[in-house]
């Protein structure tokens, strides 16, 4: 709006003298125009001086326009390039809610895909679990979302960094009994861990120890 006063006031001084201009309304509806590219032409300067102010600006006009302009078309080039993935990821929380997994059953279900027992999903294990979830993905996809997934890049994920990503919110809000749990289960035995799955059928999302995912695979 400072630019358009400044201008507006410019133009005014110097086209009012002529009687080209009469008012400051008009002045502003013109900086207006011309600010925005859109230049009707029903007022134009007569001015040598005012063909200046003029040129000046429309060059500025093209600046002021060109910086919104390329950010929004940057921040949308990037979601149409990033669109399969997002989609990809879409799929998965739909396809989650319709076969009846919640967050918190995230741990379980990768403990059933995790073949070594080592408490992550390699690429190959994320991959079959697309596929038993009947999540259909090319390969190159299926790629991008694991590099999603895994953001500490070690090229594995954990129950934690697939929920983070997937269900932020619900990462918050079972944060907080993360430390408690892992804190208990330090202190029982392999059985006693297989029985506290076997009778919640879900754990608490967040990173367990291996020693969970061995003896829920038992």
């Amino acid at each position: 709006m400072l630019l358009v006063f400044f201008f507006s006031s410019v133009i005014y001084v110097l086209e009012s003298e002529s009687g080209n201009i009469e008012s400051m309304p008009r002045a502003i509806w013109f900086t207006m125009v011309t600010l925005s590219t859109v230049g009707y032409g029903d007022v134009v300067p007569v001015s040598t001086s005012g063909n200046i102010v003029v040129c000046v600006l429309i060059v500025v006009s093209a600046i002021y326009m060109a910086m919104p302009i390329g950010i929004v078309g940057k921040a949308f080039g990037s979601v149409w390039d990033d669109r399969h993935r997002l989609l990809l990821m879409q799929r998965l929380r739909t396809r989650f809610a319709t076969v009846g997994y919640d967050p918190q059953d995230i741990p379980g279900l990768f403990c059933n895909y995790d073949e070594n027992g080592d408490g992550e999903l390699s690429m190959d294990e994320f991959r079959r679990m697309l596929q038993q979830l009947e999540v259909e993905a090319k390969d190159e996809r299926a790629h991008d979302v694991f590099q999603a997934f895994d953001n500490d890049g070690s090229g594995a994920i954990d129950d934690s960094e697939f929920i983070k990503t997937l269900f932020p919110t619900a990462y918050k809000t079972l944060g907080a009994a993360c430390g408690s749990l892992n804190a208990l289960l330090k202190h029982l035995s392999r059985a006693a861990v297989a029985l506290i799955f076997q009778d919640t059928g879900a754990l608490v999302a967040c990173k367990l120890p291996n020693t969970m995912c061995q003896a829920a695979a038992q």
